[in-house]
């Protein structure tokens, strides 16, 4: 009977000890999450900032951009919070000898990672639905947005008998706009962005945007265009047709054009692109990588908080700010490791597999290492004496045959 309560009392005061510990964390990771998204949105808003001084694009036209941008900003800072949220809070335990308190009562500290467990586990599961569901599709949105914006704001800004500007270096005047087909009529462009500086006059033009490329066309008809070349070179030309266009971009990607980005695309059909390439000879690294992130991305939410706990658990000293630093000089490395795994990855220097998965496999060789060290044990004791067995066995053998 007693060894039933006190049984219960332990895994009670195992809850309690759990709880608290997964609430600060939870209120640590609020707060860093808050804090970088915020700082992640401000740099975005200073690219789009573009889009208003030069392109003329309405303010409340950026803010939904910015809210289909958030999903794909969330998936990048959780791994961060995965990480710090553990080493700030474990360090401060550690500071505070509460860890040292807690072994000397005899808990182990695997036993104190069910709460990184729980973050890892939730912040994994949203990692997954944002990265495999919502980003693909809030990705091709957001650049939907950012064409029609601009397309519509170059569209409103025209207006007759007015020499305007829509975006630097071009200039257009228009002597008249049809009220119900938007027909543009005596219709004149000046284009001064490259050296090769050309002006065009048209009877007729119309505006038609072309999403898939992103660009707008400006289709003319019956017109004449005259391009100088230098200060001496003149060409002139007579058309009945002549498409100008107008590029309008991406700010957030400068892959080449296309109906849908590899960022755009659900993983199945990732795949398929995949399959696609290699069918045809083309160079499908950079979709395998891609197709290879969006697993792995989930999972290193997790394992990065086992990473986290026990490095703040090592630090008696510096406290919450120290853990801060530490989980920052460990986020450094695991990103510079990414990055040039993935980047390896693509070149074909190395597989996507080892490229993608390297930095999430060294993560769990760390965790475990510093995990046991945290425990009180001497890390991988077992290996290093087989080891070392080897190496005296492989001595003996090759002194024998001399």
């Amino acid at each position: 009977m007693c060894e039933c309560v006190e049984g219960r009392s332990v895994t009670s005061t195992m809850r309690v000890i759990t709880r608290a510990i997964l609430k600060e964390m939870i209120t640590v990771a609020s707060i860093t999450l808050l804090g970088l998204v915020v700082l992640v949105l401000l740099q975005q808003a200073v690219r789009l900032a573009d889009l208003i001084t030069k392109q003329g694009v309405s303010l409340f036209t950026i803010v939904p951009i910015l809210t289909l941008a958030l999903p794909a900003l969330l998936v990048t800072v959780f791994p961060v919070c995965a990480l710090m949220a553990p080493a700030i809070i474990y360090s401060r335990l550690a500071t505070d000898s509460e860890l040292l308190a807690l072994r000397a009562t005899g808990y182990s500290f695997y036993q104190l990672l069910a709460p990184v467990l729980g973050l890892g586990i939730a912040m994994g599961v949203v990692t997954a639905i944002l990265v495999l569901e919502v980003i693909p599709h809030a990705n091709f949105l957001a650049r939907h947005q950012i064409f029609e914006a601009v397309s519509t704001s170059l569209q409103l800004r025209i207006h007759e008998r007015v020499f305007q500007s829509p975006i630097p270096g071009l200039v257009i005047y228009v002597e008249h706009i049809d009220d119900r087909s938007g027909l543009l009529e005596g219709v004149l462009i000046a284009d001064n962005r490259t050296p090769e500086t050309a002006t065009i006059f048209a009877a007729e033009a119309e505006i038609i945007p072309d999403f898939a490329g992103m660009r707008v066309v400006v289709r003319m008809r019956n017109g004449s265009l005259l391009r100088r070349e230098g200060e001496q070179g003149l060409q002139q030309a007579a058309f009945e047709r002549y498409s100008f266009v107008i590029e309008v971009g991406n700010p957030w990607d400068s892959a080449e054009l296309s109906r849908k980005r590899i960022r755009e695309m659900t993983l199945d059909e990732i795949g398929e692109q995949v399959q696609m390439l290699k069918a045809n000879g083309g160079n499908y690294l950079r979709a395998m990588v891609e197709w290879h992130k969006r697993v792995a991305l989930p999972a290193s939410c997790l394992l990065l908080g086992f990473v986290g706990a026990p490095v703040g658990g090592l630090n008696r000293r510096t406290g919450r700010l120290g853990g801060f630093a530490i989980s920052a000089g460990s986020l450094l490395l695991y990103y510079i490791l990414v990055t040039a795994g993935s980047s390896l990855a693509e070149t074909g220097t190395i597989s996507p597999t080892l490229g993608v998965w390297g930095p999430n496999a060294f993560a769990v060789a760390v965790a475990a290492y510093l995990g046991s060290k945290v425990n009180g044990q001497r890390p991988f004791t077992v290996l290093s004496r087989s080891v070392r067995r080897w190496i005296i066995r492989s001595h003996d053998f090759i002194t024998g045959l001399w």
